[in-house]
């Protein structure tokens, strides 16, 4: 029944308030809108202890008579009293617009002195203070009331929950009902709800339970401080008693209950500090140490700028004796340290990343207040240094305001950069060692060191400037994860680490199993338990997650830094840069080396085809191989064999590059040693193919022509191992083509290669060729083919061999249009003579 109760109060005071915040400062932007259209006149004055107005300066622009002067007293404004509490020139009956004239009097020496002066527009500088202050509160209400709806709705039952969401709401109110802006109070709203200042006093009391709210939600996060039912339900009187009674008394107390209500708020805001950081120093959990760190500073900040603000009021006289300028700042600084304050809850309670938040919002606390600080010197130099310089100089107007303006100025900046970075220094020396690493590794005066040297640079350097015990370096390699070392972890592409590791910020583990972003019970989970790592620092290149940094616990025991998470991450980034560039670099070795090593080969290879052809008795011989790559698998030869007789051969492996060259190469030492000792060709090319069976992978085979021309007999003998059919191009008319008389070269052992003749007359033309010819292909993807070859053969018939050649290959690149050979080309043209 109890848990129902709360969880609909909470409810109730959440839905109460959402549907409020809208109209309430729909209001208020109205009523801001006037104001900022109204008129007011330039009069600097401070209220005596009886309740006047004493001069302090005035615009002498704004008078048309004489002028008040410092110490003077207003005696009335438009024919209204000029008396502390009393209404003035924007109030809703009397709204001045600019341009307006005003009736002045004033007494000066116990004489009342008249005079009329004219409204202008409220001061720009003024006007925008003013709607910042506007627009603070509604974005600062609006945080603390979402934090809270969201909190109580998606975990109600939660008592640390509920008593968050509570504090919020009570936070939320205090800005509705209790903090308003006075310049603009005294216009009238353009409308007003029914029970609308009954629900401003609701608002008002329920704003005063922030601080047991505060209290409770101690006793519950991050677990129950006090067991068992009864002893639980006993501690909400302690809580809620006090509160309650003093809620109660406060319309019989009057302005005396304020002090009281104000040391029980402050009582129970240290009690519950002093809960957090009990239990920050004996949990040992890092998760909830971090949880508890992240309240208490952000809450701590928030509940600073409470103090802040509520001290103006407090301090008798305070607000009266603050200039314009510093009170402004004073109000705008405790809004900005309010904002802190649901921030924190919300990542304390969200899907965790909460050092990151924790660095966050330290560091704009610190921002905040070193540059109000800096602003207030800034300020008070500004106007010690304009009243001198007029006293000295008599000088009036803005010409000596602007100058030491612009001197304070220039050295305002710079002095800020310094006393930032002489604060990191002294509070936090870990990220000024981190800054080191960083300076060492990437040194734009250092030459980029070998990949192994910056794996051990930066494991050394991250032990040692955090103090942890370990820092793995895992990179990707296509789909899967590998330690530098090589070893292969279980982390793949596709797994929530490698997704979690996209947001490109250091991620806690512990986080990342407690938000379910990593299943505890993954591979990847037991791995990174037994590593000991319980930070990853994403590496990220183009937006490709290329590998992470696991960091290991750090020797002391301690936790992580949150100022360490920026510079960490900064770090990664940098690094995930470094070693794609060192990649890079050594692909670019690699292929330069492979590029020589190939240019190389590419010599050897076609010093294997014959430049300088040897005696040809009976014949004319011209041949070119052309390669795709560098290497080639293509092959012809011309021997001269004894009696007078000629091996013409041409040959394709299949395949190219480097390995269909190798075997090339294999192909023609073995041709050369066989070929000269036998006398029949059939024999040589069986002995080949027992050969290239014996060298070559299964999937790889060559095309083989082999002839002998005997100038004697006029006979061609040939074996064609299922090569391109060669073409004999006839003196008087016709081409005759020479099948294949057995199989490819390298597939089948032991096979038997029958050899074939062919009758040459003078004049005729033997043309052999790979593939790379007839498979040549257009823009359409057509082939050149064997229709076309002849069509060019026909064409240059009684052509000399070279010329031949030479037409072949012009007319297959004006059929490709210029286009890279797909494969490599090879032709060979004997003409018997």
């Amino acid at each position: 029944m109890r848990e129902w109760l709360l969880r609909g109060f909470a409810l109730l005071a959440g839905a109460t308030l959402f549907l409020y915040h809208p109209v309430h400062f729909t209001q208020e932007g109205i009523r801001t809108v006037r104001w900022m259209r109204a008129g007011v006149l330039n009069i600097v004055a401070r209220v005596s202890p009886g309740g006047s107005y004493i001069v302090v300066g005035v615009d002498e622009a704004d008078f048309q008579g004489p002028r008040p002067s410092p110490g003077d007293t207003i005696v009335s404004l438009g024919g209204v009293p000029a008396r502390a509490g009393t209404p003035g020139l924007t109030d809703s009956q009397y709204t001045p617009r600019p341009g307006m004239p005003v009736d002045v009097v004033f007494r000066r020496d116990g004489v009342e002195v008249s005079t009329r002066a004219v409204t202008r527009r409220h001061d720009a500088a003024f006007r925008g203070y003013v709607l910042s202050i506007q627009i603070l509160r509604f974005f600062i209400s609006l945080a603390y009331l979402a934090v809270g709806l969201w909190a109580v709705l998606t975990k109600p039952r939660e008592g640390a929950v509920r008593a968050v969401a509570l504090f919020t709401f009570s936070m939320a109110a205090l800005i509705i009902a209790l903090l308003r802006v006075g310049e603009i109070e005294v216009v009238a709203a353009a409308f007003v709800l029914p029970g609308q200042e009954t629900l401003h006093q609701w608002l008002g009391s329920f704003h005063y339970f922030f601080g047991a709210f505060w209290l409770n939600f101690h006793l519950l996060f991050p677990r129950p401080l006090i067991r068992g039912r009864r002893r639980s339900a006993a501690a909400y009187p302690l809580v809620y008693g006090p509160v309650c009674a003093l809620t109660l008394l406060a319309g019989r107390m009057g302005s005396a209950g304020a002090p009281a209500m104000l040391a029980l708020l402050a009582a129970q805001l240290l009690i519950g500090f002093a809960l957090a950081m009990m239990r920050r120093h004996r949990s040992a959990v890092p998760l909830e140490r971090r949880q508890l760190n992240l309240v208490v500073h952000g809450s701590g900040i928030g509940l600073a700028g409470y103090g802040l603000l509520i001290s103006v009021n407090l301090i008798p006289g305070l607000r009266a004796a603050l200039p314009e300028t510093p009170e402004m700042l004073w109000l705008f600084t405790s809004l900005l340290l309010m904002l802190f304050s649901p921030l924190a809850f919300a990542y304390a309670f969200g899907r965790y990343r909460l050092l990151d938040m924790e660095a966050r919002l330290r560091r704009g606390a610190r921002h905040v207040l070193v540059t109000v600080t800096l602003l207030t010197v800034f300020f008070a130099g500004l106007y010690a240094a304009t009243t001198l310089l007029l006293r000295l100089t008599g000088l009036h107007g803005h010409t000596a305001t602007l100058g030491a303006a612009l001197l304070l100025s220039l050295a305002f900046a710079p002095v800020l950069r310094r006393i930032q970075a002489s604060l990191e220094r002294r509070l936090y020396p870990e990220r000024a060692r981190l800054r080191l690493l960083v300076d060492t590794l990437f040194s734009p005066t250092a030459m980029p060191p070998a990949r192994t040297t910056f794996v051990t640079l930066l494991q050394d350097g991250l032990r040692d400037s955090l103090g942890i015990s370990a820092a793995l370096l895992v990179q990707r390699r296509v789909e899967t994860f590998h330690l530098s070392s090589g070893i292969v972890t279980p982390v793949k592409t596709g797994d929530r680490l490698a997704h979690a590791l996209e947001g490109a910020r250091p991620l806690m583990v512990d986080e990342l199993l407690a938000t379910g972003r990593i299943d505890p019970a993954s591979e990847e989970a037991v791995w990174l338990h037994d590593q000991a790592i319980e930070m990853v620092i994403p590496l990220i290149v183009h937006g490709a997650v290329t590998g992470f940094v696991g960091l290991g616990p750090r020797s002391d025991g301690e936790d992580f830094r949150a100022e360490d998470v920026a510079v960490l991450g900064a770090l990664g980034s940098r690094v995930a840069l470094e070693l794609e560039n060192l990649r890079l670099m050594n692909e670019a070795i690699e292929k330069h080396r492979l590029q020589e090593q190939l240019a190389m080969a590419r010599k050897v290879q076609e010093r294997f085809l014959p430049r300088d052809l040897p005696g040809t008795p009976g014949l004319e011989i011209a041949a070119q191989c052309r390669f795709s790559l560098e290497v080639a698998g293509d092959y012809y030869d011309v021997m001269a064999l004894e009696g007078e007789r000629t091996l013409v051969a041409a040959a394709d492996v299949s395949g190219k590059g480097a390995g269909a060259a190798m075997i090339m190469s294999n192909l023609r030492a073995s041709l050369r040693a066989l070929a000269p000792a036998a006398r029949d060709l059939g024999s040589v090319v069986s002995r080949l193919n027992d050969t290239i069976h014996h060298d070559i992978e299964t999937d790889r085979f060559i095309t083989f022509f082999v002839s002998v021309y005997d100038p004697v007999s006029g006979c061609l003998m040939y074996v064609n191992a299922g090569h391109n059919p060669p073409r004999i191009v006839r003196r008087h008319g016709g081409i005759e083509a020479l099948p294949p008389t057995g199989r490819v070269l390298g597939v089948t052992p032991g096979l038997p290669y029958e050899e074939a003749r062919a009758r040459l007359a003078g004049g005729d033309l033997l043309v052999a060729y790979t593939d790379g010819i007839t498979e040549a292909m257009n823009e359409g993807e057509e082939e050149f083919g064997e229709e076309r070859l002849d069509a060019v053969l026909d064409a240059c018939r009684g052509e000399s061999p070279a010329t031949v050649v030479e037409r072949i290959l012009a007319a297959v690149e004006s059929y490709t249009g210029g286009r890279p050979l797909g494969d490599d080309c090879t032709l060979l043209a004997a003409r018997v003579v």
